[in-house]
């Protein structure tokens, strides 16, 4: 891609392999920064099929512990 090359033992100019990460790794944080706010990752539904939603509930004494249905 950037026509990198060396001379080999033999004094032939060679070609160097080489791979880019670079696509992926800056597509996953772009999604990252677009689809994420001050609360944590919010995905898009084509990316995370199954929606889950965490909320924590604090149980005081035993008259909540009976009220909170799960």
């Amino acid at each position: 891609m950037f026509n990198i090359s060396y001379l080999d033992n033999n004094n032939d100019k060679q070609l160097v392999w080489q791979s880019s990460w670079g696509l992926s790794t800056r597509s996953i944080g772009a999604m990252i920064m677009v689809h994420s706010d001050d609360m944590g990752l919010v995905l898009p539904p084509k990316v995370a099929h199954t929606q889950v939603v965490i909320i924590a509930i604090e149980k005081v004494n035993e008259d909540e512990q009976n009220a909170v249905i799960i």
